[in-house]
């Protein structure tokens, strides 16, 4: 494995809350609590553009699929659409109307094609957009819980957004209607949430929310209760499989691999984490070695290998079914929040 810097680190205005690669790895985007947005050409990193918001800090930045739109989100109920590749900086091609002035905007994701964006926020709404005109497609406002996020299930046409109750909604992009829901007990859920990250909790801040727990084919859903981890069938809500020991974990950010064969997760309360059997909930590797709690874990796009990030300055790459270290990747003199690879697994920032 090729651990080589590409480029020496550059050092920015603010601390870095979300980042994002093209598709193609040719570029790569952070977004910081500064209120600054810079591009960078993988290669040398070399800075292309530098945009900046009205001031709020930046909570997500997303790619479209062609890399020619960014969507970033505020903290101050804001949801834009940029060019990348804007030079000089004329600001955000359009403003994304409809979410509450002031609220804490936490996600938001282009489709598979890049024609629409989904974003979800502290105002209790998730709302479908079109990426080109802007327009305010659906607004789904079921959940009594601020959502922590939503991603479309591939093919498009529903949504699955999650709430820091841990409740799932299933719905409808052309008709609002909510196909499914998954819900839990509100008193199991307060318990777990300061732990777990609730809507006031310090954890939320760990990690950008950059994996799926839609499953690739778009059958299951990971659901996450506040004390185990369970898949469910996307069509009706039933449960497929309880992911073994998750309990002991703390986990909060699931996700499938590529192939759909595994999941894995952060693990707040806990230096290790796993990688579990998506089929039967099974075990399959314990992934340890951390000396703080994994705030990220990840799959390459080939789902052989895990990423993970912690709170002591380390990111790890492991085997996903041996669970043997492939290389620690030290040095950092800060908490690592998220690590990930680019699309085609031969860069990891």
């Amino acid at each position: 494995t090729r651990t080589e810097l590409p480029w020496e680190p550059i050092e920015l205005r603010g601390d870095i809350r979300a980042f994002s690669f093209s598709d193609d790895g040719s570029i790569f985007v952070t977004g910081d609590l500064s209120g600054d947005i810079h591009v960078f050409r993988t290669e040398d990193g070399k800075i292309l553009a530098s945009l900046t918001g009205s001031g709020s800090s930046f909570q997500y930045v997303s790619l479209s699929s062609d890399s020619t739109q960014l969507v970033t989100t505020g903290n101050d109920g804001s949801v834009d659409i940029w060019s990348p590749h804007a030079i000089p900086d004329t600001g955000p091609v359009e403003e994304l109307i409809g979410h509450q002035s002031g609220s804490f905007i936490v996600f938001a994701a282009y489709n598979d094609d890049g024609t629409r964006i989904v974003s979800a926020g502290h105002d209790k709404s998730v709302i479908v957009w079109d990426a080109d005109s802007g327009a305010m497609l659906r607004r789904h406002t079921g959940h009594e819980v601020e959502p922590r996020f939503a991603e479309f299930v591939p093919g498009g046409s529903r949504v699955v957004s999650v709430d820091w109750a841990g409740n799932v909604h299933v719905w409808s992009v052309e008709t609002g209607e909510v196909l499914v829901r998954i819900e839990h007990d509100p008193a199991i859920l307060l318990s777990a949430g300061a732990v777990h990250g609730g809507p006031h909790g310090t954890l939320r801040w760990l990690g950008p929310r950059m994996e799926s727990i839609v499953s690739p084919e778009g059958q299951r859903v990971i659901v996450h209760d506040g004390i185990v981890m369970r898949v469910h069938d996307l069509d009706d809500g039933t449960v497929l499989c309880t992911l073994e020991d998750s309990r002991q974990w703390g986990v909060a950010l699931p996700s499938f691999s590529p192939d759909g064969r595994f999941i894995t997760s952060n693990a707040f309360l806990s230096n290790r984490t796993c990688v579990w059997d998506a089929a039967t909930g099974r075990v399959v590797a314990t992934l340890g070695g951390h000396q703080g709690p994994v705030t990220m874990a990840s799959f390459d796009p080939t789902s052989t290998k895990v990423l993970t990030a912690s709170l002591d300055r380390a990111a790890r790459l492991f085997d996903t079914q041996s669970g043997e270290l492939v290389f620690e990747f030290p040095g950092y003199t800060v908490f690592v929040l998220g690590a990930r690879f680019d699309k085609s697994g031969g860069r990891i920032a």
